[in-house]
């Protein structure tokens, strides 16, 4: 219920909640506020369209802040449907 307010900084907060052992983590979101958060963690200024998927390498979910990840992939079922 918390990620489905639309708003960056109440994911990140939720986000920063995560025990730093998880190592793996998937997030369901909605635009605007996923785009911005692939924008804040990375820096990338991508398009989430729907399905799209990124996947963001961070050290510590404790000590997310801006530019804090490293976009490993991305991509959207429409690029295979043209």
């Amino acid at each position: 219920e918390e990620l489905y307010s639309f708003n960056l900084f109440s994911i990140v907060e939720f986000l920063k909640t995560i025990p730093d052992e998880n190592e793996t983590v998937f997030i369901f979101s909605h635009n605007p506020s996923v785009t911005e958060l692939v924008y804040f963690l990375t820096g990338k200024q991508v398009e989430m369209p729907t399905c799209a998927i990124a996947i963001i390498e961070i050290e510590k979910f404790s000590s997310i802040n801006s530019i804090c990840g490293k976009l490993i992939h991305y991509d959207f079922p429409k690029n295979y449907f043209k």
